[in-house]
């Protein structure tokens, strides 16, 4: 049996800062924080949230999840949505031998397929990813609890949803509480999924490659001080799978701050006071516009040789 969280709610603004930042002293040394835009949800991967209702019940329920079809069904799940990618040559060769292009598909897809910089991601049959973004920062924490990111417009840019009805959610998480690999052809040798008698509890893990596609010029993962969690076994949420951590090692590994909706306009003006902002923390247009200056300069360079 998983106990909750330690659950803070804060009534103000000042209450809700300090909230933050004395979690992120109690969860250290570095820690890491995702914002949820409603505070009733547990974190799950877009992958995750996908499977059909009886489907998730089979999994997640505590008399069926220790079964060999549950965890069959996970299992297979997980190794069946990388198995099914095709790593183009210009991934790889974007890569240089230096990350993962199965981490880069997926990751791509999940943050705004829409507008990826990978060629044909629009077409990937995928449904959702099991790689989950947290990061570095509080602040950008609390700003992806304070907005709802509408991906689905025209443009480089996305929008953002100027209203909230929910209370929103930050957690903060203990980094120490992951295993960090580097690719995912390593992470399924290593968790040995596809031996169905090993049903144990598979840990999340951090997920970060030597390199990542485009980030030298694009400003977006440095910005956002990105860090990606693996979500490896569909029976538990991250939830669960972080109290069942908590009690094995017998250390606070994460808790949860509730943003009330009240606090949205104190929180929006805190977060722009800052320089949190959709153009500070989704720079496409630098990133583009880098792209065609160093065009010209390779025009230009060509034309006078």
């Amino acid at each position: 049996m998983w106990k909750k969280h330690p659950l803070i709610i804060p009534g103000d603004l000042n209450a809700l800062v300090a909230a933050i930042h004395d979690a992120g002293q109690e969860f250290g040394p570095h820690p890491i924080y995702r914002g949820q835009r409603n505070a009733m949800w547990e974190i799950e991967s877009s992958f995750s949230r996908g499977v059909s209702e009886s489907t998730q019940e089979l999994m997640q329920n505590p008399s069926t999840r220790g079964e060999g079809r549950s965890y069959y069904i996970a299992s297979k799940s997980f190794l069946n949505y990388f198995s099914s990618m095709k790593p183009s040559e210009e991934v790889i060769k974007k890569l240089n031998g230096q990350g993962c292009p199965y981490f880069e598909i997926s990751r791509h897809h999940q943050q705004n397929f829409l507008k990826s910089k990978i060629h044909g991601i629009k077409d990937a049959d995928l449904s959702g990813s099991p790689v989950i973004d947290f990061t570095f920062s509080p602040w950008t924490a609390l700003f992806f609890a304070n907005f709802e990111v509408n991906y689905k417009t025209e443009g480089l840019q996305p929008k953002l949803k100027e209203s909230r009805s929910t209370d929103a959610a930050v957690y903060i998480v203990n980094y120490q509480a992951f295993e960090i690999y580097r690719t995912i052809p390593e992470i399924i040798v290593n968790y040995k999924l596809s031996n169905i008698e090993n049903r144990d509890f598979k840990k999340p893990c951090i997920i970060s490659p030597l390199s990542q596609i485009n980030d030298e010029n694009d400003q977006k993962p440095k910005r956002q001080q990105a860090v990606y969690v693996l979500q490896i076994d569909f029976r538990y949420s991250l939830d669960e799978a972080l109290s069942i951590i908590e009690q094995e090692t017998r250390k606070k590994m994460y808790c949860k701050i509730v943003v009330k909706k009240e606090l949205f306009e104190e929180c929006k003006k805190f977060l722009f006071s800052m320089n949190l902002s959709l153009d500070y923390l989704f720079p496409q247009k630098l990133h583009y516009q880098m792209d065609r200056i160093q065009n010209v300069f390779k025009i230009y360079a060509l034309r006078t040789s």
